[in-house]
């Protein structure tokens, strides 16, 4: 209950600032803000960098992300990175939409524990 409330409270802050920084005329003072908080970059700059960000700023677009066949792909090739240059020491255990239902079955009807789980579900609830 608790980790849902806070996925969702995450999902909705994250809209927020998406929705206020993105699109034809994002907020400048967001922009700025955004900046300040994770750079010393300007409005401008901040704009600079969210034209070259895919920015997945609707529900949906993170809903598609998630359940893209892609998603296992590329995830391969950050883990591969992350082992090689020693980030990690282990290959995570990871869940994704598509898999999930199955890995449940295949373990009785509980979906068993990840170490990373994509799941759309708290992005879908803001459509």
């Amino acid at each position: 209950e608790g980790g849902s409330k806070a996925a969702a409270a995450i999902a909705a802050a994250f809209y927020a600032v998406a929705e206020k920084v993105s699109g034809d005329a994002p907020d400048p003072a967001a922009l700025e803000a955004l900046g300040a908080k994770f750079s010393s970059l300007s409005a401008d700059e901040m704009r600079e960098v969210l034209v070259a960000t895919d920015l997945y700023e609707k529900p949906g677009h993170g809903v598609d992300l998630f359940e893209n066949l892609g998603l296992q792909d590329s995830m391969r090739s950050v883990v591969d990175f992350a082992i090689e240059t020693e980030l990690v020491s282990d290959a995570p255990s990871i869940g994704y939409p598509f898999t999930i239902p199955l890995d449940a079955d295949a373990a009785g009807g509980q979906a068993p524990s990840y170490d990373l789980r994509f799941d759309p579900s708290h992005m879908a609830r803001r459509r």
